[in-house]
């Protein structure tokens, strides 16, 4: 899974292998997927991982950034038309999602399925918020959205909001490179 992405994302494996230590000693990533021989990464080891890489600018920060980014509520979510009803499962699982690492981890378990859902989503700190964009594949019209949600704290503490911004987007090719790790 390192290797993985590691690769999707242009981050060098010994950072990503930093990242995942610190997640898996705070608990967001299981013991049994690290060292030589070990199994598998569950889907929820790899959110964590995807959270804790995406939304932390330092390492040591990645621990507190999938505690943070993880809990986010969903605060909106595009009503889906009639155009898309193939999708509706899709939007009725991120409707339910109970916070933003659950709709994360129905994601990877998503798009370790064959479709044609081209996927964005974007990190955006210290005024934390988390971005869905959910289309049709090869679509050239941007109102061939099947949906859009945000995932954001219902109230900020303005004092502690610095002017430095993150801002990371990751799509569907990591999503699937992270499914299909899974599955392997």
């Amino acid at each position: 899974m390192i290797a993985t992405v590691a690769d999707v994302s242009g981050v060098d494996a010994s950072s990503v292998k930093l990242i995942a230590r610190y997640l898996r000693e705070a608990g967001h990533i299981g013991q049994q997927s690290s060292g030589a021989g070990a199994a598998k990464m569950a889907v929820s080891d790899a959110a964590a991982l995807l959270i804790g890489m995406n939304a932390a600018s330092l390492a040591k920060d990645a621990v507190n950034a999938a505690d943070e980014i993880g809990r986010l509520p969903l605060e909106y979510l595009t009503t889906l038309d009639k155009a898309h009803q193939r999708y509706a499962d899709l939007h009725v699982h991120l409707a339910d999602s109970a916070n933003f690492f659950d709709a994360l981890s129905y994601l990877l378990d998503f798009h370790g399925s064959d479709n044609d859902v081209s996927t964005v989503l974007e990190f955006r700190r210290p005024a934390v918020q988390i971005s869905l964009a959910l289309w049709v594949e090869g679509s050239d019209d941007l109102n061939d959205r099947i949906a859009a949600a945000v995932y954001k704290p219902k109230t900020y503490n303005k004092d502690i909001i610095k002017d430095r911004i993150l801002n990371v987007r990751i799509t569907e090719k990591t999503l699937r490179a992270v499914a299909n790790t899974l599955a392997n």
